[in-house]
């Protein structure tokens, strides 16, 4: 019960402490270290010559917006959640008032001066095709991105072993997700629209399953607790609550 209990506040590697939904580098590094891309077919829509709105200047932190190079005034690029003192410069070239083609990033951000690098391809200021991200904490990140935001399968690994993996739809978790933690823990099971929605599993190493429902992010109705004696134990969650 005690671990069932546990299982209601434990974020996963995917959750918001680590790399879910659309968070921004102060907890995942979604800047990304990109893998070698061949300018083949990426350059094929013709470059903006004026920056779209709005620009990161005055907003809150959190908000997404066109941040200026801190390197070439009048260059923009794509902040998907905009960070606490934050800036970025770029090492490629500005087509028209954008970041345009391969280049490397260094984002700075924080009052402790956090930095990210990362080398890729932009399509208008924005991210596009496959990344890698090297975090500084050793872990990687890798899939693909579409117009700035992650869409398609991804994969994470931690450098305490951890492994996650799973689809983004327009920068979320949405479809089948499957965790493994260090310790032999497997937790899986779907996100619609960026929370847990559906049947969840989860296996430890001794043989102890839990399993049942998750609402909106939250676990919500029986659960089954199945020992790994052949016992189960039926409980109820309300709104991640246990009864």
């Amino acid at each position: 019960m005690d671990a069932l209990r546990h299982e209601a506040t434990q974020r996963s590697p995917g959750g918001r402490r680590r790399w879910g939904g659309a968070i921004g580098r102060a907890a995942l590094c979604v800047w990304l270290l990109g893998l070698p891309l061949s300018s083949h077919g990426q350059d094929a829509a013709e470059p903006a010559r004026s920056r779209p709105d709005p620009t990161c200047t005055g907003q809150a932190e959190g908000a997404a917006c066109w941040m200026e190079l801190a390197n070439e005034a009048g260059c923009y690029v794509w902040n998907e959640q905009l960070q606490k003192d934050e800036s970025v410069t770029w090492s490629g070239a500005c087509a028209g008032s954008l970041a345009h083609g391969e280049g490397s990033f260094t984002w700075v951000w924080g009052e402790d001066k956090r930095v990210i690098t990362a080398t890729g391809w932009l399509q208008n200021g924005k991210q596009r095709g496959y990344w890698v991200a090297r975090c500084p904490d050793g872990g990687v990140h890798e899939g693909p991105y579409v117009d700035g935001k992650r869409h398609g399968p991804w994969i994470a690994r931690y450098p305490d072993g951890g492994v996650q993996e799973g689809p983004y739809v327009d920068g979320k978790h949405h479809g089948y997700w499957v965790t493994r933690y260090p310790n032999g823990v497997v937790h899986e099971g779907p996100y619609v629209d960026g929370k847990r929605h559906g049947h969840w599993i989860t296996r430890h190493p001794d043989g102890v399953v839990h399993e049942g429902p998750y609402v909106d992010g939250e676990m919500h109705g029986r659960w089954i607790v199945h020992g790994a004696d052949g016992s189960s134990q039926e409980v109820t969650f309300v709104n991640g609550r246990l009864q």
